[in-house]
């Protein structure tokens, strides 16, 4: 009644389904520079291709890269500001005893 089509097609959403296994995954420790997560990224696109990792966890990587990124910024940006305030604060300082 039916050709192989159906079975065809539950084969593929099976393959779809395919839990990976972290197993063959090249271990990595947590990233702190964005040197680091540009290492990460580039070892999951290998995985990926050669279907060690599968995309949905690589997207949630990409994801939360880009709130890494946006993060290792902002620290970046505070501690800039906190250097030029404690610069000025001192400036300050000099100004009034000079007076």
């Amino acid at each position: 009644m039916h050709s192989g089509r159906a079975a065809e097609l539950g084969s593929r959403g099976g393959r779809r389904r395919t839990v990976y296994s972290p197993q063959g995954l090249k271990d990595f420790a947590p990233p702190k520079t964005a040197a680091d997560l540009r290492d990460l990224i580039a070892q999951s696109i290998i995985e990926i291709r050669t279907g060690k990792l599968d995309p949905k966890i690589a997207n949630s990587i990409s994801y939360l890269g880009t709130g890494f990124l946006r993060a290792l910024e902002v620290s970046d940006l505070e501690s800039r500001l906190r250097a030029l305030e404690a610069r000025t604060e001192c400036d300050d300082e000099q100004s009034e005893k000079s007076s």
